[in-house]
């Protein structure tokens, strides 16, 4: 089945973006809308990461927003067939782009060290924010399309 997905290509990324651009291509998925979205104000920053991840904790909300603010970083909307699977499987399921296998985007392209605040994990530098499912890639389609 055709369908759509999200790629948010996160600031560590964004110089990565051809490559990435090229690897999606590969796996026979097209780019058929791209934006830039900036994040440049604290409150916009932060609603639409509480949109993203209704479930985080407070804590890792506000370091994902001190993470993204300032940038400007593509989010691509992608089609083909079974599409968020394919996207999810060569983005890496894991958080933790160390944890991802090898071929995967994360891993090939995020850090693997997490940030630290208070001495306990807070915010891993992945490379791209991609949907698990298709009720998160139509919430994310609203959210930048």
């Amino acid at each position: 089945m055709r369908e759509h997905t999200v790629a948010l290509l996160k600031p560590e990324a964004v110089r990565y973006a051809p490559e990435i651009r090229r690897r999606i291509a590969n796996i026979g998925l097209m780019v058929v809308g791209q934006r830039e979205y900036r994040w440049d104000f604290r409150a916009n920053a932060l609603n639409t990461i509480q949109s993203m991840y209704p479930r985080c904790p407070e804590e890792i909300v506000e370091a994902t927003v001190d993470h993204y603010l300032g940038h400007a970083t593509p989010v691509l909307l992608l089609e083909g067939k079974d599409a968020i699977r394919r996207f999810f499987a060569l983005a890496g399921k894991e958080t933790n782009p160390g944890k991802c296998h090898e071929s995967t985007l994360r891993r090939q392209f995020g850090i693997p060290n997490a940030d630290i605040i208070g001495g306990r994990r807070k915010y891993w530098r992945n490379a791209l924010h991609r949907p698990r499912d298709a009720n998160e890639a139509i919430r994310d389609i609203r959210i930048f399309f």
